[in-house]
């Protein structure tokens, strides 16, 4: 499963099953950049807020594990629920979240990715995103093909590379591409020899792959694996130090599409950034 996000403005809803509460959402003063405020403050009625906190404590279905709102930079409201929690490649165990538990991303961890990618064309690691991807990976020229040459960066990012790909199994069988990717030798070499499906650019298909194959040119590009170069140019300058990041059995490196933990309150420091 994926955890929902919901962004209304600068609310973030972090997904799960929820039990029961009454508190109203104060947002605790902690030592991590946030500026709180009482939501009247900024326009929000408190009102309503007290009554979205006990409707979805007491609303088990709506899988909600937090609910933090901010708006004009100031954290203005901040509710934590108990619920199912599964880290990256482990059983799923009832945690009780709060604002020093780290939540799984799950494939919020590809829009990381994307950010660093665009932090390198900033500084130039690549070139821009036209560029064809196996232009970048020199280790994969053995799968060059002309139908594999005109996958663009551009074409990771939309997840439209035409490579077949299914993740609409559950995660877990082993039927299912991202599984097999995340217990292959070479992840990267894994995505780049699946068959092309459809010419490059024309057909989207959600793809863990495709997150894999932006690290792994980050990492060719950089000499650093995606965790690091995160620290230093996201994590860092946003006041980011509590990270877990799952990593591949096999090669050891992050899970670019799925692996990243981070607290919340972290979490939304991105949608107020960005």
């Amino acid at each position: 499963m994926r955890p929902l996000v919901l962004t209304f403005g600068l609310l973030l809803a972090l997904s799960r099953p929820a039990l029961a509460t009454t508190s109203c959402g104060a947002p605790g003063d902690k030592p991590d950049g946030w500026e709180t405020a009482e939501p009247a403050s900024v326009g929000i009625d408190p009102d309503m807020l007290c009554r979205l906190a006990l409707r979805f404590g007491e609303w088990k279905e709506a899988d909600l594990h937090a609910i933090l709102i901010a708006r004009h930079g100031k954290l203005v409201f901040e509710q934590y629920y108990t619920g199912s929690d599964q880290a990256w490649g482990k059983p799923a165990k009832v945690v009780t979240f709060g604002p020093t538990v780290s939540h799984d991303l799950r494939s919020i961890t590809k829009s990381v990715v994307a950010l660093l990618l665009g932090v390198g064309i900033e500084k130039g690691w690549v070139h821009d995103i036209n560029q064809p991807v196996l232009s970048l990976l020199p280790g994969y020229s053995d799968l060059r093909t002309p139908e594999r040459d005109r996958i663009t960066v551009r074409d990771l990012l939309t997840m439209s590379a035409g490579l077949a790909w299914n993740e609409h199994l559950p995660y877990g069988d082993a039927l299912n591409s991202e599984t097999r990717m995340d217990s292959a030798s070479d992840p990267c070499r894994f995505v780049l020899e699946q068959p092309v499906a459809n010419p490059a650019g024309s057909v989207w298909t959600y793809s863990g792959g495709s997150a894999a194959l932006i690290a792994c040119v980050l990492r060719q590009t950089t000499g650093q694996s995606i965790d690091e170069l995160a620290r230093v140019n996201l994590f860092e300058p946003l006041g980011i130090s509590t990270v877990k990041w799952a990593r591949y059995p096999l090669t050891g490196d992050p899970v670019a599409a799925s692996g990243l933990r981070l607290l919340p309150r972290d979490t939304l420091k991105f949608g107020n950034s960005f």
